[in-house]
């Protein structure tokens, strides 16, 4: 047993109860699956067009609705659809969004949004709302026998008819798209990675800030196609993380797995212990732990992992070795730091490229070989390190 075990949720099979749906799915419910986790969100694809959110709501916690592509090969070329969602502040004055591209909304907090309808699918659509609370619930409105208005919350685990959505709002003259909340909607790019052929050539990918400002999100869709050796060193977030480690295809998230990763964990860089991960898992980061190596063993078919920052920008802190035999935490992020080696004036995205004129000759050549070096050293509050 493992002291960070409790970290690590193997995806149930879920049924879902839609004809929109398939049988199951996988579904992440924050503090229900794993303690201290504050996000849920789900992994399925809808393969009908229909109503998804029949009529509107609103959280007192931020939240991002990302329509892409079922096939995290190319969360692009698998998508094909047309939704239409509501959004406004006030219920009684949405507005009309129109999707037709990948694309990813924010939802401020207390924002009303629904209803969401698919109305046009040529393939299956991968919509995944990311609520970030302990808790999946939302607040409708409701009109008493006498009229007076009020608020039901439905909440799992503790409304008295569990998740009732209850009866399809009445759409009211509600406006089409003005522009007036054009700044919550982004419209993925394809962003070009060039790690290797162990990804795709490119992904979709929300960058927190540098996509939206104000977000508190950065997450990705892509996949890991064969097996690889990349996040080779410890690192920590001031704030959580969440890793899904799940199937590509969003039709059958457990039938399209089959993969194998050794991943390493622990509240010191010199103290990591070593998880095996073999099925879908939900593995949450609490702030300031340090993570990784990560490595792929095995991959017989491709997996998506889905690497979800609960800050707007993309940081983390390492250790980096001076040659006096000190040691001090670099920080390494997208933001103030660390600016591109091969353009002059920009800044680094993680992209990959300049990997391609690095050394890696000295590098450790498994994730068992470089974990077992970090748990060899001596890091001494005065900021000296020796090897044991």
């Amino acid at each position: 047993m493992g002291a960070y075990d409790y970290c690590f949720y193997p995806l149930k099979q879920e049924k879902t109860g839609s004809d929109m749906l398939p049988e199951f799915q996988q579904y992440f419910w924050g503090e229900e699956n794993i303690p201290g986790a504050r996000v849920n969100l789900p992994y399925r694809a809808y393969g009908k067009p229909g109503v998804i959110d029949a009529e509107p709501h609103f959280h007192r916690d931020e939240e991002y609705l990302a329509f892409v592509g079922y096939d995290m090969r190319d969360a692009f070329e698998s998508f094909d659809a047309e939704i239409w969602l509501w959004i406004g502040e006030n219920i009684n004055e949405m507005e009309k969004i129109v999707i037709t591209e990948p694309t990813m909304v924010r939802v401020p907090k207390f924002f009303w949004h629904g209803p969401i309808e698919i109305r046009r699918l040529g393939k299956p659509l991968f919509f995944q709302p990311i609520l970030y609370t302990t808790r999946y619930y939302a607040i409708r409105q409701r009109r008493g026998t006498e009229g007076p208005v009020y608020y039901n919350v439905a909440c799992k685990g503790i409304s008295p008819y569990g998740m009732d959505f209850g009866e399809p709002y009445q759409l009211k003259d509600w406006k089409e798209d003005t522009g007036r909340y054009r700044h919550l909607i982004h419209t993925f790019e394809k962003q070009y990675t060039h790690w290797g052929d162990f990804m795709p050539p490119y992904q979709a990918y929300f960058r927190g800030h540098d996509c939206m400002p104000d977000s508190d999100i950065y997450t990705c869709y892509r996949s890991y196609m064969k097996e690889t050796f990349i996040d080779k060193y410890p690192n920590f977030h001031p704030e959580e993380e969440y890793l899904c480690f799940t199937g590509y295809d969003m039709r059958d998230p457990w039938g399209s797995f089959d993969a194998e990763m050794e991943f390493w964990i622990g509240p010191e860089p010199n103290r990591l212990e070593k998880h095996i991960i073999s099925e879908p898992t939900m593995v949450r980061i609490p702030p300031f732990t340090w993570h990784c190596p990560l490595q792929y063993l095995r991959v017989t078919k491709p997996v998506y992992l889905q690497v979800l920052g609960t800050h707007g920008k993309f940081g983390f802190g390492q250790l980096r070795f001076n040659g006096d035999e000190t040691y001090e935490i670099e920080y390494a992020g997208s933001a103030g730091h660390r600016p591109c080696v091969l353009e002059e004036g920009k800044q680094c995205t993680f992209c990959g490229k300049c990997m391609k004129k690095r050394d890696t000759s000295t590098d450790p050549k498994t994730a068992t070989e470089a974990a077992e070096y970090y748990n060899s050293l001596i890091l001494e509050p005065s900021g000296k390190w020796s090897v044991k």
